[in-house]
């Protein structure tokens, strides 16, 4: 019982990090998918 609190609490407090994880990998796919059909290099970073 007294680890299911614990889970329970562990997984709350991962809830927004997850969030904010997920949120900021959109964020660095979609201007990779910006520079990739801008520039057309492959990694889609200018170097």
């Amino acid at each position: 019982m007294n680890n299911l609190t614990f889970v329970q609490r562990l997984v709350l407090a991962l809830i927004p990090f997850v969030t904010e994880l997920v949120r900021l990998a959109g964020a660095v796919i979609k201007n990779v998918t910006i520079n990739y059909k801008n520039h057309g290099t492959s990694l889609g970073f200018e170097v």
